[in-house]
């Protein structure tokens, strides 16, 4: 089984967004609230850990928690259950995360879990510790 240790780049990127840019590069302003936005599907067996710590985070005044559900795993077969489709799950949603995978990292792929901070950064599971 999958544990999420913590999303170490999230909490650092939570905690130098606020100084390291200036307030017209990110959502939030200095003093103000950071933006954290999940994506997430309730097909993805490793997504529940991070939205516990979106959970945990959104309790947080500082912290404006966003959780999207994309589509992308709605035509996955789920051994005999075969296909499920989330149902909170938006085109849209996909969408706004290719965008943002374009924008930041140059190329529209896309996975879940995947935590968007400010519009700026990303933390994935590739770049955060899951044993």
């Amino acid at each position: 089984m999958k544990h999420l240790h913590l999303f170490p780049v999230a909490a650092l990127a939570l905690t130098m967004s606020a100084t390291a840019f200036s307030p017209t590069t990110f959502a939030g302003d200095r003093n103000g609230p950071v933006v954290v936005e999940l994506f997430t599907s309730q097909g993805c067996y490793s997504c529940p850990p991070a939205e516990k710590f979106l959970g945990d985070l959104a309790g947080q005044n500082s912290v404006i928690a966003l959780e999207f559900h994309v589509d992308y795993w709605d035509d996955l077969v789920h051994g005999a259950a075969g296909k499920w489709r989330d149902p909170f799950s938006k085109r849209a949603y996909t969408e706004r995360q290719a965008g943002y995978n374009q924008r930041i990292r140059g190329r529209r792929n896309v996975y879940t879990p995947q935590m968007v901070i400010d519009g700026r950064l990303a933390a994935d599971q590739g770049v955060v510790g899951y044993s």
